[in-house]
């Protein structure tokens, strides 16, 4: 089997070479093919296949029955390890959203308090020209008094 080969791809694969050497004349019997196919599988199958060397027999095991586990043996690991990268991209774009949502939420904060800070400066500087207009008032009527 190859590394990127899929278990039903190598299932084609094998019955076509099944069926050559079988067109040739040669006999070649199931439980002899049952045996060698485990053999030519990759090591991220050993655990399906010690399970299935252990629970089935191999002599009475189709070849079809065979293939037919370790295909959803693929199917189940293959859908293990897409579901958590699915869920890392959820987590991410949810993450993404909410900093989103708070940088435009601390913006609107922030140009509430300026817009409050501005205010309050525009207030304080016409509370101080007003007492700074009362005193240069005072000044000139003590003044005027005075002569």
């Amino acid at each position: 089997m190859k590394d990127s080969e899929l278990v039903k791809d190598f299932s084609f694969r094998t019955t076509e070479i099944i069926n050559q050497i079988k067109s040739c004349g040669d006999n070649v019997s199931d439980k002899r093919i049952a045996e060698k196919i485990p053999k030519s599988l990759l090591e991220k199958f050993e655990h399906i296949v010690v399970v299935i060397e252990e629970t089935k027999n191999l002599s009475r095991l189709s070849i079809h029955e065979l293939m037919g586990s370790l295909e959803a043996y693929e199917q189940r690991v293959n859908q293990y390890n897409k579901q958590p990268i699915e869920h890392a991209f959820q987590i991410k774009a949810n993450f993404s959203d909410r900093r989103e949502a708070s940088f435009h939420q601390q913006r609107e904060e922030d140009h509430f308090t300026e817009e409050t800070h501005m205010e309050e400066h525009e207030k304080v500087r016409i509370t101080a020209e007003a007492e700074i207009g009362a005193e240069e008032e005072e000044e000139e009527k003590r003044i005027f008094n005075q002569e």
